[in-house]
């Protein structure tokens, strides 16, 4: 059996797509004869997969430049169902990362844009032009989801059951056509080293602008784009607990700015940055009050390097992991900001403690056990469509 990916940009990168290499190759019985990428662009697939080169093939999807994005994405569909159609090997089984494709055998589903369209227009608050065309935009995008995942011949997959619990009740997907499939974390790429402070924030402090942060106080870490994630409310939830410290890790969506700071913050906008685990050790608590997150990594990242969460529960996915946790705090209650007040810089005995009590949690966010569920479902699915 072949494997064919679809979706429109592949790079390891990228939360989709890294997930889908990660599922991929932890699976110990699904070793497909090939695995072949539709996308505009991809990583080298030889530095992806653990399988000969004359065993990949990437193909490219023309006009990668493509604007706007609604032209981009029919684009995308169009020409992934032409080449399913007329030039994909028989025996092959389609994975599409959402709805990346028209055509597909299984949806790994990662985003809904049916709970996201109306928070969208809430919160960006765009009129004329722009808001028709975002109107179009998330309009086809929802369409694609009430079409394509209601069909009774295909499978999805859902990384929180959040995300399963939607599909079922707004989208009618039979409980069997649809399982729970969390992505895994490597646990030992997100422990801290436990270095001197100090030291540490000088490092940091050499990179990135953070002429305006005391390491000497408390320093709370915020993860993400600004908007959805809820980088506003943040702020203001701080400056109710009196605390003034905030580091802001990632960038605005593109067409919106920073938000104002309240007096009395002081904020250090580092950008994007690879060293994600460094900014978890140096910070004293984690801050996500994100207005819709399907799953939420960065969550259980910073839950598995012992800091003190706070977030929402309503529409986050990772929130029915964290719920009952050590020094997880969610922020529609009124005693999380009495919690947050309280918040300090965090000892290094007092991280160990929380870490601890916090070790059996992430269990289930486990690759060979998702690798192995994944399998299970696609050869059952298979069977069922004769690919062999």
């Amino acid at each position: 059996m072949n494997i064919c990916i679809m979706v429109q940009d592949f790079h390891k990168s990228i939360g989709h797509s890294r997930a889908m290499i990660d599922l991929l190759n932890h699976c110990e019985v699904l070793k497909p004869r090939q695995i072949i990428v539709i996308a505009f662009n991809s990583d080298d697939l030889t530095q992806t997969f653990d399988l000969p080169e004359k065993d990949l093939k990437f193909v490219r999807v023309p006009l990668s430049g493509l604007k706007p994005h609604l032209l981009r994405n029919f684009f995308y569909h169009l020409y992934t169902w032409y080449y399913c159609l007329f030039f994909l090997p028989k025996n092959t089984y389609k994975i599409s990362i959402g709805f990346a494709s028209w055509v597909f055998d299984l949806a790994n589903i990662q985003f809904l844009h049916g709970p996201w369209k109306d928070k969208y227009f809430e919160l960006t608050k765009l009129t004329g032009f722009k808001k028709f065309y975002k109107s179009l935009l998330l309009g086809y995008y929802v369409l694609l989801e009430k079409v394509l995942y209601r069909n009774p011949s295909i499978r999805l997959t859902a990384n929180s059951q959040y995300i399963k619990d939607f599909c079922q009740e707004m989208y009618q997907v039979g409980e069997d056509r649809i399982s729970l499939v969390y992505s895994g974390i490597n646990q030992e790429d997100f422990k801290p080293n436990f270095l001197e402070r100090e030291s540490l924030f000088n490092e940091l402090a050499s990179k990135y602008s953070l002429t305006n942060i005391n390491p000497q106080e408390p320093i709370f870490l915020f993860v993400g784009a600004f908007e959805r994630k809820g980088l506003k409310f943040a702020m203001e939830c701080l400056i109710e607990a009196k605390q003034k410290q905030l580091i802001v890790v990632g960038k605005p969506e593109d067409h919106l700015q920073r938000p104002h700071i309240p007096e009395g913050l002081n904020v250090a906008f580092v950008g994007e940055t690879r060293e994600i685990q460094k900014f978890y050790e140096l910070a004293d608590s984690f801050i996500f009050p994100t207005l819709y997150e399907p799953f939420g990594l960065v969550l259980v990242e910073a839950a598995i390097y012992g800091l003190p969460i706070f977030t929402l529960r309503k529409y986050v996915g990772a929130s029915e992991l964290l719920e009952g946790s050590e020094e997880v705090y969610f922020l529609e209650n009124d005693s999380s900001i009495k919690a947050l007040e309280k918040i300090n810089i965090l000892d290094p005995s007092r991280r160990k403690d929380i870490m601890e009590k916090r070790s059996t949690t992430f269990e289930k966010l486990d690759w060979n056990k998702s690798a192995k569920l994944f399998e299970d479902i696609v050869f059952k699915h298979a069977k069922e469509l004769r690919i062999e």
